[in-house]
């Protein structure tokens, strides 16, 4: 019930204080042109793996939580939540300070936000204590913060003025599919081993250091 009032909430405020926003005709620019989307795959390749890679850990935590400290159901549901809080708190927290406040380019939030991310799930594989583990939900929610606003950015950067809408209602595409590759890849790797989940996204955010090194290097 709360998640559906929320989202009444939420669609009663976009009609009451969302407006269309003012087109402008750019008589110059040929917008029948095609999209270079080979400079937004990159972009759109970082949404996706990790949204899939958030959405993974977050349905993956619940099952590891419970079988690793042997909890019961409201046990579970408490100590998981209050992680998982922690952690976008600390997302809300990087988003806020770190990038509004210090002004980094996305260059450095991407180059710096990845690997924090990929910090924080070594903690999970590693860590053994529900302490370590909450500390490493945290690092994750603080690479997060940097790396989705830095990619954002970046991608704006890449599209013309005409093109931004476009952009990013693709992107919102690539972070809708990662949102459906994730629990089902996290719930699938589970059976498999419990800490399969977090060794998987590790090594797609290892993979993602050296994507943004390599193939987003001329990000500024």
């Amino acid at each position: 019930y709360a998640v559906a009032a929320l989202s009444v909430l939420a669609g009663w405020c976009m009609l009451a204080w969302v407006t269309e926003p003012e087109r402008h005709t750019h008589e110059d620019v040929d917008i029948s042109a095609p999209a270079n989307l080979r400079a937004w795959l990159p972009h759109f390749l970082v949404s996706t793996v990790v949204m899939a890679s958030m959405s993974a850990i977050q349905q993956s935590s619940g099952f590891y939580f419970q079988d690793k400290f042997t909890l019961d159901a409201a046990h579970t549901a408490r100590l998981v939540g209050l992680a998982l809080t922690v952690s976008a708190i600390a997302s809300v927290f990087s988003q806020m300070w770190v990038v509004r406040r210090l002004g980094w380019q996305p260059s450095r939030l991407l180059r710096t936000g990845v690997p924090v991310s990929a910090v924080g799930i070594s903690i999970l594989v590693f860590g053994h204590t529900y302490p370590l583990l909450v500390i490493g939900l945290t690092i994750f929610g603080l690479g997060q913060g940097m790396t989705m606003p830095g990619n954002i950015a970046a991608l704006s950067m890449t599209a013309r003025s005409h093109e931004q809408g476009r952009a990013a209602g693709l992107n919102t595409s690539a972070l809708g599919l990662g949102f459906v590759i994730g629990p089902t890849m996290g719930s699938l790797l589970y059976t498999i081993h419990p800490l399969a989940p977090y060794s998987t996204c590790l090594v797609l955010f290892l993979l993602m250091i050296v994507h943004v090194r390599v193939n987003l290097r001329h990000v500024k």
